[in-house]
């Protein structure tokens, strides 16, 4: 055992300091910051928002084709591939119309060519960052007077990890463009 203070201990604490400032760094930004899409906040509301169980119909499912390099290295093919597997799987198998958000006429063209030609597939453009919506867009469910309603979360990219251009705007984006009744969660 080393006495204290000893090279070994020195070495130690020093190695426990690097390792914090690494937990404490800025974090990693995909983009350089940006402005919020939505209006000011609405105020949370003493109204109760039921959200449907996984196996009950549904209006929609929303999705993303993964467009990002930095989100997804050496792997963007494979990752476009299976969210479109995913999405023939639930609009054609499952019946259920998909909402596939891409960012413009070229990531369209490839996610059609990789999911073919299905009626209940919408392409959506809009910008977006993380491909994962179930993170960034709100979850959507009724109000007891069965009105739309869409709970927001603040997605913080992973504790400030994985930061994505547009991340911040895709839950009020989404919530403007169904005229859903904003529920903010602090």
């Amino acid at each position: 055992r080393a006495a204290v203070g000893s090279q070994p201990d020195q070495e130690a604490e020093q190695q426990v300091e690097r390792q914090f400032k690494d937990l404490t760094r800025e974090p990693r930004h995909f983009a350089a910051a940006r402005p919020p899409y939505y209006s000011p906040e609405i105020p949370a509301v003493n109204e109760r928002l039921r959200l449907p169980a996984e196996w009950e119909p549904h209006a929609a499912c929303w999705l993303g084709f993964p467009h990002l390099e930095e989100e997804w290295p050496f792997n963007l093919p494979d990752a476009q591939r299976s969210v479109a597997a995913l999405c023939r799987s639930i609009a054609d198998a499952g019946n259920e119309p998909v909402k596939l958000l891409v960012q413009n006429d070229r990531l369209e063209e490839r996610a059609r060519s990789l999911i073919g030609d299905l009626r209940n597939v919408e392409y959506v453009k809009t910008d977006y960052g993380d491909c994962w919506l179930r993170d960034t867009a709100p979850l959507l469910g009724h109000t007891s007077s069965r009105s739309l309603g869409a709970l927001c979360f603040e997605f913080n990219g992973w504790g400030g990890k994985y930061l994505m251009p547009s991340d911040d705007r895709v839950r009020g984006w989404l919530t403007d463009r169904l005229a859903a009744r904003r529920f903010d969660c602090d």
